[in-house]
């Protein structure tokens, strides 16, 4: 009975992680939580990070601090290694939740070149993305898979996801990187952050009995004026 009550809290958990983003019909997830927009990874594929904004305007470069906790709001249990990345899900846990992060922000799938008389083979997917620290140092995060593929007489056949790894933007930093650099596995994380309604100035409404002894006042001094 225990135990089922932890599965299901654990998976209300998730739920509650998975429901805070909405993604649309295009390239965008809104965090309902925040109201910040995340644009897809996959939008800024083969650019770099210097190129991110001119090539989708009306963007903005994701702060690291919102980078953390995007990676926290889909992974909260992820522990931070000194490589930065969290764990890797080999071929017993290909169900694990790496594919989550991709479902939402896209990804880069790549095949090496293969011979046709080769049996079997992999193929990495990528989601990874550039943000910039608070000393301006180039970083990456999101996940990585990787899938083994067996060739049929039917074609090719994906058997299993072989490994996940779940990547925080505290990972080794990319300071060799030119940040102009173009990158081809590589996106940048980009948002829109929500309008902030400044509260209006009241505007000084004199009462009804301060309009009275001023229209007073008036009527006095104007018969006063009369008399003299």
């Amino acid at each position: 009975m225990k135990l089922t009550l932890v599965l299901i809290t654990l998976l209300l958990s998730a739920f509650n992680v998975q429901a805070a983003y909405v993604r649309s019909a295009g390239q965008t997830i809104t965090d309902t939580d925040t109201g910040l927009v995340w644009l897809s990874i996959a939008a800024s594929y083969r650019g770099s990070y210097n190129d991110a904004v001119t090539n989708n305007p009306g963007w903005s470069y994701a702060t690291f601090e919102e980078v953390q906790n995007l990676m926290t709001d889909f992974y909260p249990t992820c522990t931070v290694a000194s490589t930065g990345r969290c764990t890797t899900i080999h071929t017993h846990y290909r169900d694990a939740p790496a594919t989550k992060f991709g479902d939402f922000f896209g990804r880069y799938s790549f095949t090496p070149s293969i011979p046709s008389n080769y049996y079997k083979f992999y193929t990495e997917s990528w989601t990874l993305g550039w943000v910039v620290d608070n000393n301006g140092v180039l970083r990456s995060a999101g996940t990585t898979l990787l899938y083994e593929y067996t060739r049929t007489a039917g074609g090719l056949t994906r058997v299993q996801r072989v490994s996940s790894g779940i990547y925080r933007p505290e990972k080794g930093s990319y300071s060799d990187y030119n940040k102009s650099r173009t990158d081809t596995y590589r996106g940048t994380f980009l948002v829109k952050r929500p309008v902030v309604q400044q509260p209006k100035t009241p505007i000084a409404v004199p009462e009804a009995s301060s309009l009275s002894l001023l229209g007073l006042g008036l009527l006095g001094f104007f018969f006063t004026r009369r008399r003299s």
